[in-house]
């Protein structure tokens, strides 16, 4: 995504695959949208049993994070990292992004800190 987003998850169980933008030419995104800011990876899903050879190489490759988010938790995820998200069953999420890291009190509270 364009912008850093905060994930609080209300009921249910998301797992939520990350990989970082480093792992961009791997992934060899197509990207759409006015400013190309929408993107897909050549994988849609690196969870799934039974990917082509290629595929799993591919995800074998990734530089991937794998967290199952429960209710009551918080993930932030940085702008620009790769996501795929898959819930464990019925789900409620609040998401919010941010444009500008100002927008963040808690970052800009740790950063007049440092």
């Amino acid at each position: 995504d364009c912008c850093d987003n905060f994930v609080v998850m209300i009921a249910g169980v998301k797992r939520m695959t990350l990989a970082p933008p480093t792992d961009w030419r791997l992934l060899s995104p197509i990207c759409s949208g006015p400013n190309k800011s929408l993107c897909w990876a050549k994988v849609s899903d690196p969870n799934k049993v039974g990917l082509t050879r290629k595929s799993q190489d591919i995800v074998d490759n990734m530089h991937k994070i794998v967290v199952e988010l429960q209710p009551g938790e918080i993930l932030y995820m940085p702008a620009g990292w790769f996501h795929h998200i898959h819930n464990m069953g019925p789900t409620v999420m609040v998401n919010h992004w941010t444009r500008n890291l100002q927008q963040i009190g808690l970052v800009k509270v740790l950063k007049e800190a440092a």
